[in-house]
């Protein structure tokens, strides 16, 4: 499946459970592999939720929405309480378990 940027940048953000996480924002691409390695989510202008998702946490991309692992939520709210900044960039189970200790 191909997608725009333009429609890419809309594109509502689920949790695979049904949690609506936001709007894509944002993408950060690798030059080098011309691949896009982040998403950046907003829940909307009047939230401070930001979400940095990486590409291994995405599930699906559909032409509607795109599906990401409901750790994604679970891993911001931990990494949140720890430090208080707007946005998180989420790794993967590896960088989480290297955070904790």
């Amino acid at each position: 499946m191909i997608i725009d940027l333009k429609k890419l940048l809309h594109l509502p953000v689920l949790t695979r459970s049904g949690i609506k996480l936001g709007k894509i924002t944002n993408a950060e691409i690798d030059a080098d592999s011309q691949t896009i390695i982040k998403y950046h989510i907003s829940a909307g202008p009047f939230s401070d939720k930001n979400y940095i998702i990486d590409r291994s946490q995405v599930l699906e991309i559909e032409t509607d929405k795109m599906v990401v692992d409901d750790a994604t939520v679970r891993a911001t709210a931990e990494v949140k309480k720890e430090q208080a900044t707007p946005q998180t960039a989420l790794g993967t189970a590896a960088q989480s378990a290297i955070d904790q200790e």
